[in-house]
């Protein structure tokens, strides 16, 4: 999985140059409507862009979609998670520490997340 990390999917993400963009092709080019990983990763990307509100309404869709037995359960943690960090105000420190532990991961780690205020419009 590292391997089609580093070969296929940071290529992938490297023509996507904002979460905005993010946002806009998960939403219309994938088609994946519904795909909780889907909405996990857009409602991430409208988080990071400060787009508070839109953020909560898909955190809160999937804290109502995603059941304990699904095999995917913890998107429901992460969405209550990020959800209490818009609500306390500490949004991109979760962010930034999610991002930062996903570089590791995929030993990623020379990688640095562009600051948000790069997305900020």
């Amino acid at each position: 999985m590292l391997k089609a990390m580093q070969t296929r999917g940071i290529p992938y993400l490297d023509r996507l140059d904002t979460p905005q963009d993010l946002v806009e092709h998960l939403t219309m080019a994938t088609k994946l409507f519904g795909n909780v990983f889907v909405e996990q990763a857009i409602a991430f990307s409208l988080a990071k862009l400060g787009k508070l509100e839109a953020a909560r309404s898909k955190l809160e869709s999937l804290k109502r979609t995603v059941k304990p037995t699904d095999p995917w359960h913890h998107v429901a943690s992460t969405a209550c998670q990020l959800v209490a960090a818009i609500d306390r105000g500490t949004t991109e420190a979760l962010l930034e520490e999610w991002t930062n532990e996903s570089l590791h991961n995929l030993r990623l780690d020379a990688v640095k997340a562009a600051p948000s205020a790069r997305y900020t419009e």
